[in-house]
């Protein structure tokens, strides 16, 4: 099941914490995909936006995650390593370019962002 979440962040946040929260995962499990994702290489989509990877091996709760801080973003991938979500693929897909990052800056809430992913995902089935 594909989950789309909104989150504002006050401070700091542990994100492994959240991803595995909001996502029921194992947390250890998340920050190891995370750590291993960081090693990689540079996540930066733009100047205030990040896009962290979690791929995890089965996993049934796939999506994405829009944390807001108050100087930057972060839109967090979360899918299975062996067989991502295909509707994640497609909102990425149509949202990393300027246009889609700007509507992405743009999100105050989760119904904004339920709005975007909607938007989205019937543009691209037509």
């Amino acid at each position: 099941m594909d989950k789309y979440i909104f989150v504002e962040a006050k401070n700091n946040i542990d994100l492994a914490a959240i991803v595995s929260e909001k996502f029921k995962l194992d947390r250890h499990v998340v920050q190891q995909a995370l750590t291993d994702r960081n090693k990689l290489g540079n996540l930066a989509i733009a100047f205030d936006i990040n896009l962290p990877h979690v791929e995890i091996e089965n996993i049934s709760n796939q999506g994405i995650m829009w944390i807001k801080f108050k100087t930057h973003y972060e839109l967090v991938m979360i899918v299975d390593k062996n067989v991502p979500s295909e509707n994640v693929r497609r909102i990425l897909s149509q949202m990393l370019n300027d246009n889609g990052l700007q509507k992405m800056r743009n999100i105050k809430n989760q119904q904004n962002l339920d709005q975007i992913v909607k938007e989205v995902l019937k543009n691209v089935r037509r």
